[in-house]
Order: C-alpha cells, then structure tokens, then sequence
C-alpha cells in the first residue's frame, strides 16, 4: 500500500514540484529517432496523466478563508450551512481538530507542518490522509498565505470495529460535527448580531449627523439667503450709483472689450447695450486721446494706476483719464477701469489762478518797496524779489527769521517791543528801522505791517511793506543841517557887514567916498555867496572864485590876467572872507596896481600843500600866491593902512586861522596867503550815506 501511495505522488508531482521541493529531477530520455512532435507529445501525455494523480489543495489566507480552490477537494471538504469561504465551515469534521494544530504551528513557525488523520467512509473501512500545511510567498507586505494539501494515504489498517461501534462512531462523529456547524453558526450570530448593533449606532450617529448637517444646511441656506438680498441690494446701490455719477466710466477685460459702462459714458463713445463686449479700440471717442489703447495696455501690465489730462473734441472741455487694474477677488488685474472726469472748471480756475500769481507776481517785482506775508511770530513767509535784490539774501536765507539778520542790531529790541504790542492790541504796527544793503550801507525803511485776525481778534497773519525812506531821512538830516547852517551863516554875513560898514566908515573921508567902497565891498560878499549858492552842498570851486572876482571889475584880458591851480573846493565861510581879501586886491590893481595901466599883468597862483607836522586838521594846506608884474615903481614901504590891508593881514589871520604876507616890491604888488581850504566848516561833507 505505501509502495502504491508513494507512486501516485511520483506521478502526480511534476518536474518542476519535485525540484521546487529540493530533490533531483532525472534527465528525460529522448526516442531515438529525436523527433521534436513525439517529444511534445510524449510531454503532453505524462502531464495529463500526472495531474489525475497530483494530490488536491487550497490555499487560505490569514483570516483561513480558502481564496483559491484546486479539482479534487470535494471528497476532503464539505459545504453545509450558510455559504461561507471559511475553512472550519467546510471541512470534513475528522480531519479538522489535525489542521487546526498544523495551520496554528506554521504560522507560528513559519516551517511546512506534516500529520496523518483517518477519515471515514460511508462503506468499507476508513481512509489514511495526509495533510501537509505550506507557507507561501507573501504577494503583499504583511499578506501570509498558507497552501494545504490533501492525499490519501491508503485504508486504515487498525483492527475492525463491529459494525453497530461503527454506526455509533458515525452517528457520534456527525453529532460532533453538527455541535461544531452550531457552534459555528452561533458564533456567527453573535458576531453579526454585533456587526447589526454597530451598524445601528453607526446609523444612529449618521442620523444625528445628518440632522446636525440639516441643521447648518439650513442656517448655511439662510446666511446665503441674506447674502443673496445683501449682494442684490449692494449691485442695486452700485448700479445707481453708476446711473447717478457724473463721470464717465468703462469697465473694460483683460482684452480691453466692455464689460459696463456708466450712462455719462454713452454720449462720449457713443455706447449702447449692443456694444457689450465689443473692443473699446473699435468706437470713436469725442476726446482727443490717441494713445488710449498703449495707456490701457500699459496699466495691465503695470498694474498700476496712470492719469492723463485730455482735451475734448467737441465743445472744448478738459478731461481727466484716470486708468486703474480692475482686480478679481483674488486680488489680481482681470481688466480697466477707464473713469473720464471733467475737470474744465478746475481747469479754468488754476489757468486764472496761475496768471493771478503771475500778475501779482510782477506786480510785487514792479513795486520799489518790500512786500512781505509773515506768520504771527513774525516769520516771513513770503517777501518779493526787490528784497533779495537790495539785501542779498537768497529766499531760503530771508524766509523765517532770517530777514531779521538784515535788520539793524540797534533797531531791533524797539522794533520786537512795538510788533508785540501791535499783536496784543490787533492793530497795524508802523516804524522805521534800518536794513543793510548788499553793499554793507544801512538804509532807512518805513515798516507797515497789518495783522488778519481770527474771530476771536488773535493774529492769523501779518500782511506788510517796507518802504525806502533813506533819501527822505537824509533830506530831513540836510535840510537840518542847512537851516542851522544857514542861520550861522546869516549871523557870519551880517557880521561881516557890520565890519565892512564899520571899516569903511573909518576909512572914508566923506560920504561919497563911503557909498562907493561899501557898495563894492557888499558886491563882492554878494559874488561869493552866489558863487557858494550855486550847489546844495555850498561847496565854492577857487578857480571859479577868482575868475568871478576879475571879471567883475573888468579884469578878463588873458593878455592882463593869469590864473593857474589845481581844483580846490573852498567852504562857503573859506570863499566868502577869502573873496572879500581878493576884491581888494582887485580894487587895489584897478587903482594902483597892474590893472592900472595896460602893460601891467596879474598871475594868480595856488597849489595844495601837505600840512606841517603841528597842523591841527591833518589836511592839505592852500598857498595862493597874486602876483602882479609891470607896474611901476611905487612907494615899497606905505605908511597907510587902510581896510584891504587890515582884512588881508589881520581878518584873515582871524577868520580863517591864516598866514598871510604882503610884498610891495618895484614892478607891482605880491601876497601869499596859506590857509585850510576847508576851515572849521564840516556841514559841506557831501550828500553820502554814512554808517552808524
């Protein structure tokens, strides 16, 4: 019986089982004749043959559920029950408690297990069958699989039972079998009774889930309700909002074709419903604009805001185009806003406030005075150019405080005290204080500030001027100084009066006498006050003194009379007693002298001196010298001394602090007089601004 069994299984293992099991596989021996088709054929036939002895399988998985079934299993298995793949529910019940033990042992160990059962028959004795559990090749990670081979092994050889023992063995075996199918199915109650009950409170909760998403379903639909009447409402307000502007605008997509448009928008495209989605490129705008498109193509690649200002093409008005990257709710460009505004008034306004300035700002540079605008801590704002003209002071340097620096310093402590009270009182401050030129001078100006009051009477701003009123202050000092100067001088002229009235009178032999000498001498005092008139400053030229004096009493012959100096500027005090010296020398050659007698000649002299180291002036010194040649020879010692002498020799000494000299040589008279061309007299220092 072994030797049959072990040749089924020689038979039924094919080639390449018995190598897979680690034993040799014999060569195959070919025909003689090596014909490939008796070969195949020969292949084919042990093949079938082989396999109606190759022993019967399944293979289980790890829940020992049989996922793959081989032919001849029936005879090892039964399917009784509910349908079921699990091995316990099918097979047979003498063989179950072996494969139990094997299948727990392999999958402990991994090892292929091994074990012999009987297994009854319904006639004849029971039957040998080996089992043999094998590990296979896990397909998945963590999926093990067993293969279980079912073969029988030949009848059982144990001593025959009666056959009621027989009987009962079955009966018992079946029962044995009927309390597992039981316990099975029980088992199977129980677990579905549990997978029922989970399921039920898996329903439960799906319910209570459900409801809980009714719920926010509900209150989600409601918010979206509101959400729809809130959208409606704000596209109703954004629609009349568009509807009510008074600018044109038009959106416009990323393919600048329109999208809407405001209905100011209509009359400058001439746009209409129809007109929806068409390229703005394709309508006539009545604006002058002929870049629109590179500017609207411009702003979506930019993204970026652009204005320009246009001009319409019809009735003249100014726009403004304004382009902006419409953005999508994430915030990125998807388009235009094109927005044409009319700023024709605005425009007009500036153009009339720009040439309002620039009237006011030629006005400000025409005026000679300053202008200013300060804030109410006296900081200047505003001052026209005149003032940066006189002063030097660019406009950042005269702005704020900075004028104050061209203010006087003695000025300035008045000036603060007054502006102050001015601001406490709310009312216009006027004073006169000095700026400094660009030249260093100090001039004179009149300030005049008005202050802008608020409601409550603080100063708000201070509107002034500053006005040039250094000619007039000069004007007041000069004509001070000429009334004080005339006054000393009224009083010199009536003195010298007095002593030409009382010289002459001492002098005269009778009255006939008298008149003649004192008309002449008022007549040359009359000359020179003339001559001294003849300026403002009453300055006398010497030259034009002395040619003054001849020409009077006839002395114009240039064959007679010489006259030869430097320019001297005589003072009206010098020119007048100096005069009166040179009417006598005159009327002295009209009677005695080179004026007497036509061969006779006069050569008046003068030069200009360095003064000697005991001068009191430090100025230079006069020396004229009257020089009178081809007179005849005349008494060189005169015994007389009349006025001419007197004046000369004593009233010059005098008067005008002079050194004088008279030579009566053979040929004609000669004197020398040296004296300061200017005297004591300072009043004529000329018309110049002085610094303080």
């Amino acid at each position: 019986m072994v030797l049959i069994t072990l040749a089924m299984q020689i038979a039924v293992v094919s080639p390449t089982a018995w190598q897979n099991r680690g034993f040799p596989v014999p060569p195959l021996t070919r025909p003689a004749d090596g014909s490939a088709r008796a070969d195949k054929a020969l292949a084919s036939d042990a093949q079938r043959i082989a396999a109606q002895h190759a022993p019967a399988y399944v293979v289980i998985d790890e829940a020992d559920c049989v996922v793959l079934f081989s032919e001849g299993t029936g005879w090892f298995l039964e399917a009784t029950g509910p349908a079921s793949l699990s091995l316990a529910s099918m097979a047979r019940p003498e063989t179950l408690p072996e494969l139990r033990k094997l299948i727990r042992w392999t999958r402990v160990t991994g090892r292929i297990g091994r074990a012999t059962t009987t297994m009854d028959q319904a006639t004849g004795p029971s039957l040998l069958v080996s089992l043999v559990v094998e590990p296979l090749p896990a397909a998945d990670a963590g999926e093990r699989r067993l293969l279980i081979l079912f073969q029988q092994a030949g009848p059982d050889l144990s001593p025959a039972r009666p056959e009621r023992q027989i009987q009962l063995d079955r009966l018992a075996s079946a029962l044995k079998h009927s309390n597992h199918r039981l316990s099975a199915t029980t088992l199977d109650l129980i677990a579905s009774n549990a997978d029922y009950q989970a399921a039920a409170e898996a329903l439960e909760a799906t319910n209570a889930e459900l409801e809980v998403a009714t719920e926010e379903l509900r209150v989600l639909n409601g918010e979206l309700t509101d959400r729809v009447v809130e959208l409606d409402l704000a596209h109703t307000d954004i629609r009349n909002l568009l509807d009510s502007t008074r600018i044109a605008i038009v959106f416009l997509d990323e393919d600048l074709r329109i999208r809407t448009f405001t209905p100011l928008a209509c009359g400058m495209f001439r746009l209409s419903d129809a007109d929806l989605g068409r390229p703005l490129g394709d309508l006539t705008a009545d604006v002058d604009y002929p870049n629109l498109t590179a500017d609207l193509r411009n702003v979506l690649r930019s993204a970026t805001m652009l204005e320009r200002e246009i001009d319409g093409t019809l009735d003249g008005r100014r726009f403004l185009a304004r382009m902006l990257p419409y953005r999508d709710s994430r915030a990125a460009t998807a388009g235009v806003v094109l927005a044409f505004i009319d700023v024709s008034a605005t425009h007009n306004a500036n153009q009339a406030r720009r040439e309002s300035e620039e009237r006011l700002h030629l006005m400000a540079a025409s005026v000679p005075a300053f202008l200013f605008i300060a804030r109410p801590s006296r900081d200047w704002d505003y001052v026209n150019p005149p003032f940066h003209s006189f002063t030097g002071l660019a406009v950042e340097a005269a702005l704020g405080r900075g004028w104050w620096d061209a203010v006087h310093p003695d000025d300035r402590e008045e000036a603060d005290s007054l502006w102050r009270a001015a601001a406490e009182r709310g009312s216009t401050m006027q004073h006169e204080i000095r700026f400094r030129a660009a030249t260093g001078a100090w001039c004179w100006f009149l300030i005049r500030a008005v202050p802008q009051l608020d409601r409550q009477g603080g100063v708000v701003r201070w509107f002034g001027s500053c006005t040039d009123i250094d000619e007039r202050r000069q004007a007041e000092s000069r004509q001070g100084l000429m009334l004080a100067d005339m006054q000393h001088r009224v009083k010199d002229i009536l003195a010298v009066v007095r002593s030409l009235l009382k010289r002459t009178l001492q002098s005269s032999v009778d009255m006939d006498h008298f008149a003649d000498h004192f008309a002449g001498r008022l007549g040359a005092l009359a000359r020179s006050q003339s001559v001294a008139a003849r300026t403002p400053e009453r300055n006398v030229m010497l030259e034009e003194l002395v040619a003054e004096e001849l020409a009077a009493h006839g002395g114009q012959n240039d064959r007679q009379v010489s006259i030869e100096g430097p320019p001297v500027v005589l003072s009206d005090k010098v020119a007048s007693v100096l005069g009166l010296a040179l009417h006598e020398l005159t009327t002295n050659a009209l009677k005695y002298g080179a004026l007497s007698i036509p061969s006779g000649q006069i050569a008046v002299r003068w030069r200009l001196e360095p003064p000697v180291a005991a001068a009191r002036t430090g100025r230079d010194v006069l020396t004229l010298a009257w020089l009178e040649h081809g007179v005849p020879l005349t008494e060189v010692n005169p015994s007389r001394r009349g006025f001419g002498r007197n004046l000369i020799e004593q009233g010059l000494a005098f008067e005008l602090k002079a050194s004088t000299k008279l030579d009566f040589r053979p040929g004609g008279l000669q004197c020398t007089i040296v004296l300061d061309p200017r005297g004591d007299d300072m009043a004529a220092a000329g018309n110049r601004r002085q610094a303080p």
